[in-house]
């Protein structure tokens, strides 16, 4: 409560709508998402949910240039290649994806993370995460990422009663950043829910 938070990439918003409970409806939530069908369904679930949020469409790049080290805290929950998506035996699952998607996101994702590190305060909490388990996607854009910055810290993530797999520590000859690999999380998928990469830096 009383923090202004930033939900980059948020529709249809039932991330967002956790927030806003978490926030107790008090502070500034911002809720941004670029795609016009996407972001009338976000629109849609906050009126109809009663969130008191800043609904905005714009690039995210565009958004975090307006809000220099401004926020508390920001969730990057980046578009993906969504291959924790994929349902065994279903073709159709799969039909979408090809290796290309994953140099698309990842370049994508790389903007996005940079705009929301600038629109975070010093000392500030960005959580990223994905729905897919390419490590060009997770383990090495966050190594990437804590090259770039210099001055990122990963902090470990608490989520109880979750399957989760150890992150890649090694991909294509690349070595992950140490600390991403004992903080981080990839989450199994379930019947329940999907599987997702997450790390929480500082």
């Amino acid at each position: 409560p009383g923090e202004k938070v930033l939900d980059l990439t948020a529709a249809p918003g039932s991330k967002t709508s956790q927030i806003a409970a978490l926030m107790g409806q008090q502070g500034e939530l911002v809720a941004n998402d670029n795609n016009k069908i996407r972001f009338f369904k976000l629109k849609h679930n906050m009126e109809v949910l009663g969130v008191n949020a800043k609904l905005r469409m714009e690039h995210g790049g565009t958004l975090c240039r307006e809000y220099p080290q401004y926020f508390d805290r920001v969730l990057l929950d980046a578009p993906c290649s969504a291959e924790a998506r994929f349902v065994f035996g279903k073709p159709e699952s799969t039909g979408y994806w090809k290796e290309q998607k994953i140099k698309e996101m990842a370049y994508k994702q790389w903007g996005l993370l940079l705009a929301a590190w600038g629109a975070l305060k010093p000392g500030g909490i960005l959580v990223y995460s994905t729905c897919t388990f390419a490590p060009e996607e997770n383990e090495l854009q966050m190594t990437k990422f804590l090259e770039r910055v210099g001055d990122g810290e990963v902090l470990d993530i608490k989520i109880l009663d979750i399957k989760w797999l150890p992150c890649v520590k090694l991909w294509k000859e690349k070595k992950v950043n140490s600390e991403v690999v004992k903080k981080a999380m990839r989450i199994m998928p379930t019947k329940e829910i999907e599987g997702f990469f997450v790390a929480k830096l500082r």
